[in-house]
């Protein structure tokens, strides 16, 4: 059996909280709308991708926590969507390779 490929998730670097956030200071309350409205975009033009990126050290941080669940809750009303960690995607992908071999 051939091994399978190295399995890369891509990150979106417009809606990283590091990117927006930290480096482009993109104001916190803004950001769920962001993330948000590019979900859901990506979604009503049958994207098949999207990541989010997150860092403990900046939207971990108390005084934004909030706006990642606000975040978070609007992704969740995104209808068909498959929410997964990089680790369950590579999983899928590497069935998905198994699956071909």
């Amino acid at each position: 059996m051939t091994k399978p490929p190295v399995i890369a998730v891509p990150n979106q670097l417009e809606w990283d909280d590091v990117t927006a956030l930290w480096l482009r200071k993109v104001p916190t309350p803004r950001w769920p709308g962001l993330v948000g409205e590019a979900a859901e975009r990506l979604a009503t033009e049958g994207g098949r991708s999207f990541t989010l990126w997150l860092h403990p050290w900046v939207i971990g941080q108390p005084h934004r926590i909030r706006y990642l669940s606000d975040a978070i809750a609007r992704l969740l009303a995104i209808p068909r969507i498959w929410y997964a960690n990089a680790a369950e995607i590579a999983e899928a992908a590497r069935r998905s390779w198994n699956s071909r071999a």
